[in-house]
């Protein structure tokens, strides 16, 4: 039995097995023909790829459309495949690929290994963060030049050239094929983390207007971080913090953007669209990330989140507990931003007259005052206390740096109330009627 052509759930069961099974193939095969072989290979499976989708569109899906994309790239032209390879590596050799390549279909522990040993590979600590994040989302996500740069506001030659650049630098440097030594680990582990963090964020909130979000650059971030917790060298309680935070606020994925393509807050949201699988799944790591000594940044942010998660209506979200765990972020590390932050919490909590209070007392308060919230958060803390005036000065400061057409709608709106309110207060003040 087979899909039928040609219908949206086909073309997106496609796009989902590219998306989740291409990292598996160019890793099983790099690690298998060695370091040399990565350029070669990611040419070979994304050309593999595009005449499956061809192909798949036209007529039908198979029932096993992994097994049947390994065959093809592999056991179906292994002879062109392999000839392609060691041609392109060892010119003047004639090589035997029964004795010199394994193309049999890899067990599950295999493929999770080989993820892991691609991510530390594509994750060097020399790289800058956009060239590690383009090799992760070019070899293990399998996206295009054109797509990676777009999502990461670069020139599509700069992400070209980056990529050819890194791909040369590993095989240069000898850059091992291997998960790092015990020393190292843990380190590479979480800045590994952090960036996988940085994809999931361009994804959730992208600063491009045209964009918005991406589901797809959130699920690949999702999918590599679970690939971490499935191997007990990199399970460590980041990890589990870090996927339970982008599970959870991946849950809400399909109630962040509405029918006119605008950013919506929290309050706004339908929460009858989020995810109640994932915010399932983000809760149960949560737990299990508290296994460790220590807690962390990300375990903190988890837990913000899954207050949201867990909260029936936006009225019923538990402000108190949200306070507390921003005031054990900045016990940490101190983060004005974070500040910024809790000051709204504490709005709900104790109004808005403390939540301006500990704006003020900010240290570092130069660092923030030219973001576009800052000047939101004092303005509508301003207009809840009939501070037309004060509150209009700071929603115009917030709109000098807003890039969204969304936030620039609403701050506007804002500035409409605060125009409005100012005169009706001084047609009060002079007895003026209506």
């Amino acid at each position: 039995m087979t899909l039928h052509k040609n219908i949206p759930e086909v073309n997106k069961k496609i796009e989902d097995l590219i998306q989740k099974d291409f990292g598996m193939i160019t890793s099983t095969l790099t690690n298998r023909l060695g370091p040399e072989s990565i350029t070669t290979v990611e040419s070979i499976v994304t050309n593999g790829y595009n005449e499956a989708r061809t192909k798949w569109s036209a007529e039908s899906l198979p029932m096993d459309p992994k097994d049947f994309i390994w065959q093809f790239i592999t056991d179906n032209t292994s002879e062109l495949f392999c000839h392609k390879i060691f041609n392109h590596l060892y010119p003047s050799e004639t090589p035997d690929k029964e004795q010199v390549v394994n193309l049999e279909y890899p067990n599950k522990d295999e493929v999770v290994l080989n993820k892991i040993i691609m991510l530390f590979a594509c994750s060097h600590p020399s790289n800058e963060q956009y060239i590690n994040a383009s090799l992760i989302l070019k070899i293990l996500g399998g996206y295009s030049s054109s797509y990676i740069a777009r999502m990461l506001s670069k020139n599509e030659t700069v992400i070209i050239n980056s990529l050819e650049s890194a791909k040369e630098q590993i095989v240069e440097k000898k850059i091992p094929f291997a998960i790092p030594g015990k020393y190292v680990l843990r380190e590479r582990t979480v800045k590994l983390l952090e960036l996988l963090n940085y994809i999931f964020e361009l994804g959730y909130n992208h600063p491009d207007d045209r964009i918005r979000v991406s589901p797809d650059l959130c699920n690949t971030a999702i999918n590599l971080c679970e690939v971490l917790a499935k191997n007990p060298v990199t399970n460590i309680p980041e990890t589990r913090a870090y996927l339970s935070y982008m599970l959870l606020c991946g849950s809400r994925l399909r109630s962040i953007v509405d029918k006119n393509g605008n950013v919506l807050k929290l309050l706004e949201q339908e929460r009858e669209l989020w995810d109640r699988e994932m915010i399932v799944k983000g809760i149960d790591y949560l737990y299990k990330s508290a296994s460790g000594k220590n807690v962390s940044k990300i375990h903190l942010m988890a837990g913000v989140e899954a207050i949201h998660a867990t909260s029936p209506d936006y009225g019923s979200t538990n402000w108190d507990q949200i306070v507390s765990l921003y005031q054990n972020y900045l016990n940490l590390q101190d983060c004005p931003k974070t500040e910024l932050e809790m000051a709204f919490a504490l709005s709900k909590t104790e109004g808005p007259k403390s939540a301006i209070e500990a704006i003020k007392r900010i240290k570092d308060k130069q660092s923030i005052e030219n973001i576009t919230l800052y000047g939101v958060t004092l303005g509508n803390l301003y207009l809840q206390i009939h501070k037309y005036e004060t509150a209009l000065s700071y929603f115009k400061r917030g709109l000098k740096t807003a890039e969204r057409s969304s936030e620039k709608t609403y701050i506007n709106s804002k500035i409409h109330i605060c125009q409005q309110r100012i005169r009706m207060s001084k047609r009060y003040k002079h007895g003026l009627s209506f």
